[in-house]
């Protein structure tokens, strides 16, 4: 189990073999993190401590057992992707949700609250109009502007992770479904970036919650179901045609922006909306998709810098009632708290280096009993068999 735990931090961190060798000052070959990681060598207290201070977290941490285990459900562009960024973001999924599912089991025991939708299974794109619908009613939202989409989905359960981004991030959001020792789904996670402009930022939000809906679909594009499911629950159909019309018409620039400020979306999101709703024809459709390129809307919009993204606050609010009641621990809550972004450093300390202060007794006597348990006894390589 500890060789699993250096590998999932390791991974959350971003950080390759290579990199957790030279963040240890090279006192750790890559030959022995290798062993570490396979469970082929057991790494001495004093190597442990090294590593943990070198990907920021405790060294305790390393030792616990996780009751659950995060799945990922679908994410976008594949191929650009890279397999080790992928591994990072569900890493931090990972270790977020252990802490997650702690608030969690308390808030439902205090306040009866859960979830609140189970996946559906989908017939047709246009399918999408109506689950949006639903769940916005379901969720008590009616057909108005949603003012705070990260804050609707974590006052109803949805956990989000924001990723910062490291210059060449290739994803725009995951999203995964939490699992139990028994395989049932018992939460919902949503991990997107924080380096985007807060419409696309909302639209990531809202696509991924658009991957959760759905049940496997078969032979139906469940990105085209997701796009769509985004659009219509941020902008419903009832709502759009009160502020646009219910006929076809020609599109005004300064009127596209308007809506941007009203509904959260880009504008280019807009215009693909209103074409989904058959307000603009293909051909307008098209011919704006070429002004808004020349004109560099691909890259950054009007008012992009004027609002700023969305902030988890509910989950920052439940984890200190948490830590209040003793639900967590202090240690927990920092490390919930420092998840959210790329890194994993404890709060005061740099991303990358380890924290400036010495190992704790009661974390130096969980670590001397592991090595005096049998799991330890297991292990009958050391660090000098290299």
């Amino acid at each position: 189990m500890l060789g699993e735990r250096l590998r999932l931090y390791r991974l959350a961190k971003g950080f390759s073999m290579d990199d957790l060798v030279e963040a240890t000052g090279g006192a750790i070959s890559k030959q022995a993190l290798s062993k570490y990681e396979n469970g082929k060598m057991k790494p001495s207290p004093s190597k442990i401590v090294l590593l943990a201070k070198a990907l920021g977290v405790k060294a305790a941490r390393f030792l616990g057992e996780p009751q659950v285990h995060v799945e990922l459900v679908a994410y976008r562009k594949k191929s650009r992707l890279k397999e080790k960024e992928k591994d990072r973001i569900k890493g931090l999924m990972q270790l977020r949700m252990e802490i997650a599912m702690k608030i969690q089991a308390f808030l439902r025991a205090e306040d009866g609250q859960g979830l609140g939708f189970s996946p559906y299974r989908f017939s047709s794109v246009e399918e999408a109009e109506e689950i949006a619908v639903e769940l916005r009613n379901a969720w008590g939202l009616g057909m108005a502007p949603i003012p705070n989409l990260l804050d609707t989905l974590e006052h109803n359960h949805i956990n989000v992770l924001l990723a910062e981004g490291d210059g060449d991030m290739r994803f725009d959001g995951l999203s995964a479904w939490v699992k139990d020792e028994t395989g049932q789904n018992v939460a919902a996670v949503i991990a997107a970036r924080n380096d985007v402009s807060w419409a696309r930022q909302r639209m990531n939000l809202a696509h991924e919650l658009g991957h959760l809906v759905q049940s496997p679909q078969g032979e139906l594009d469940e990105e085209k179901v997701a796009f769509r499911f985004a659009g219509a629950f941020l902008a419903p159909k009832t709502l759009v045609l009160s502020d646009f019309g219910k006929r076809e018409r020609p599109i005004r620039m300064e009127e596209m922006l308007l809506l941007k400020k009203r509904y959260g979306l880009s504008v280019q999101a807009i215009v693909r909306r209103l074409h989904d709703l058959g307000l603009v024809s293909f051909s307008a459709y098209r011919s704006a998709n070429i002004e808004l390129r020349r004109a560099g809307f691909k890259k950054k919009e009007p008012f992009d810098d004027e609002i700023r993204p969305e902030a988890p606050l509910v989950s920052e609010l439940r984890a200190i009632r948490a830590l209040k009641d003793g639900i967590i621990s202090q240690d927990e809550y920092d490390l919930f708290i420092g998840v959210k972004g790329a890194g994993l450093a404890v709060p005061g300390t740099e991303p990358g280096k380890p924290p400036k202060r010495a190992l704790r007794p009661e974390e130096r006597e969980e670590l001397n009993r592991f090595f005096r348990s049998e799991e330890s006894k297991e292990w009958e390589e050391t660090d000098l068999a290299l």
